[in-house]
């Protein structure tokens, strides 16, 4: 599948992102939204097999494994939009968002040779220390009502000044590290082409440098994805994981280390983290597989 092809397959999350930027740069476009939100939902068309593989290639993902059936993480590319459209229904202006970490429940396999049915709502709203917090739920089935994958999003919207806060210090648990996975410079505008993510500060160098970053950052949901493949081909299926993102990754850095708890409780989900070469971490959750 060629690159137009696959680009073109994007068109709905290209469009919302083409939105957010000009209310970005042009902030006289943007209001702030008023009125109940609701919940979303809408039947969705499979991504074509050439964009299915392209995509599990990128992750990393055994082919073989995705002969029938999507990988769950690929509601990026099918979903993202819908979940997009209704951020931009809450009463905080789009342009100040910031993705701070997803959750992914596997209930069973979501098949190629079906169209996807989608529902997404927020779950909880508040502000705090000058962010607004949202909490966003997306069930995806192949029809209304059933749950094969069940993600939560974690977004806040810059609403303030935030303070720094003294954290508890966490308990010490012993992690290893079960491998790695590696990015190189044109990965953010890999994963663009793949999603319909085209955010610049992905790939757009000059745009990049003018952030507080100084440079291109993978998407969060690459890392998501390619996690997720690294943790089902050393350790299991996962049934569970989530990633609260701490730190960016910096497509100068190539190499990011994937380690989770030395001794995990069984059926219990375990700590995760990811880490620079440096040791130093850049995103935290849990795994269940």
């Amino acid at each position: 599948m060629n690159n137009t092809r696959i680009i073109w397959q994007q068109r709905k999350m290209i469009g919302m992102i083409t939105r957010i930027f000009f209310k970005t740069i042009f902030p006289f476009l943007e209001r702030k939204n008023k009125g109940e939100i609701p919940t979303l939902e809408r039947k969705l068309k499979t991504p074509p097999k050439g964009l299915i593989d392209a995509y599990v290639k990128w992750s990393g993902g055994d082919h073989s494994k995705y002969k029938q059936s999507i990988p769950p993480h690929m509601f990026s590319q099918f979903a993202l939009h819908l979940g997009m459209s209704l951020l931009c229904k809450v009463p905080y202006k789009i342009s100040k968002i910031i993705n701070q970490g997803v959750n992914v429940k596997v209930h069973g396999d979501l098949l190629r040779n079906k169209n996807i049915f989608a529902e997404t709502n927020i779950i909880d709203l508040y502000e705090e220390n000058g962010r607004a917090r949202v909490k966003q739920k997306m069930y995806i089935g192949h029809q209304k009502g059933e749950n094969i994958i069940e993600i939560t999003l974690y977004s806040a919207f810059i609403i303030g000044r935030k303070k720094k806060l003294d954290r508890t210090p966490e308990e010490s648990i012993e992690m290893e590290t079960i491998g790695h996975w590696s990015v190189n410079k044109q990965a953010g505008l890999e994963f663009a082409k793949l999603t319909g993510d085209f955010n610049p500060i992905h790939w757009v160098d000059f745009i990049a440098k003018k952030t507080p970053f100084k440079q291109t950052i993978l998407h969060g949901l690459g890392q998501l994805a390619k996690t997720f493949e690294l943790i089902e081909q050393t350790k299991g299926k996962v049934k569970e994981i989530e990633l609260k993102f701490i730190k960016p990754v910096k497509l100068s850095q190539n190499r990011v280390d994937v380690k989770i708890a030395s001794h995990p409780i069984t059926d219990s989900p375990c700590k995760l983290q990811l880490c620079d070469t440096k040791g130093k971490q850049l995103s935290v959750g849990h795994v269940l597989y």
